[in-house]
């Protein structure tokens, strides 16, 4: 054991500098508050990192920031140790100012997702007549439906903490989501207050909300049209897996027999759902065009 330290004494940038600057090669061990991993250096410079709350496939940037959001715990350094696990070089310096600038996000991020617990729902209003989405917050819209958590939302569309908290931000500055900081546990509501009072069997359709693989067809199909496309989120959010499917290959139909055939599946799910039948087919006019 060459070093070791804790964390309130030696901060980890601090270590990491020391450790390139004196071209260190071996395994530096983080175990902290918020997270715990590795670095892996040669010749001082990073070929490797992995952290608990990054997850598998994460860039060594992210894994580098999930490690310095640490602010108490320990570390040690074994030198000479390697790792079958190593990529490109990356040199200390660069990739710290990189992380330390996640940092400085994350803590704009807390501001709005105090943690993945928090509960997001879709704004009953919008704050200007049109606002217009991109497939991944369409994706994103959809599957927060009725009401989820921050971690449920990381689950279902396969992100981290990092990427699915910056999104949720971007929802709430765009008026299309708000965040409750409250700390409770808030059971699905509709987005619109309007429908709040929707019998418990009603309330249990808004919450299962359709597939990440059928609403990925409908997030790039929605991009390119020129409908409301909050709205049209909003009502969709409200229909189950089956008909976000059937909506999907309505607008993927080549006549209007089959477009008829895959709509009729909707005629059960849309009843007192508030389903306007004409935004949906503006929206399959214009995919169609």
């Amino acid at each position: 054991m060459s070093l070791q330290g804790t964390l309130d004494t030696f901060a980890l940038p601090d270590v990491l500098r020391l450790l390139a600057s004196t071209a260190k090669t071996g395994r530096l061990h983080v175990e902290g508050d918020r997270a715990s991993g590795e670095v892996w250096l040669d010749a001082g410079h990073v070929v490797a990192a992995e952290a608990d709350t990054s997850g598998p496939g994460a860039p060594l940037v992210e894994t580098t920031f999930e490690l310095l959001r640490c602010a108490d715990g320990s570390f040690s350094f074994d030198t000479d140790m390697t790792t079958s696990e190593a990529g490109a070089p990356a040199e200390v310096v660069p990739l710290l100012e990189e992380s330390e600038k996640l940092l400085a996000e994350w803590r704009e991020i807390e501001t709005v997702v105090p943690s993945m617990d928090a509960w997001v729902r879709m704004a009953p209003e919008l704050s200007q007549p049109k606002v217009w989405v991109n497939a991944d917050q369409w994706r994103l819209l959809v599957t927060v439906g009725g009401g989820r958590q921050v971690r449920g939302l990381a689950d279902a569309l396969d992100l981290r903490e990092l990427p699915v908290c910056r999104a949720v931000k971007e929802l709430v500055e765009a008026g299309l989501a708000a965040v409750d900081t409250d700390g409770e546990v808030h059971e699905p509501v509709a987005p619109v207050a309007a429908e709040s009072k929707a019998r418990p069997a009603r309330r249990a359709r808004v919450a299962a909300v359709p597939s990440p693989d059928a609403m990925d067809e409908l997030a790039a199909l929605a991009e390119a049209s020129k409908v409301d496309a909050p709205e049209l989120a909003r009502q969709l959010s409200q229909l189950g897996p089956e008909a976000a499917r059937a909506v999907a290959a309505a607008a993927q139909a080549t006549t209007p027999e089959e477009r008829e055939a895959a709509l009729a599946s909707l005629e059960g799910e849309s009843e007192g759902h508030g389903i306007n039948r004409g935004l949906l087919l503006k929206f399959l006019s214009s995919v169609r065009s």
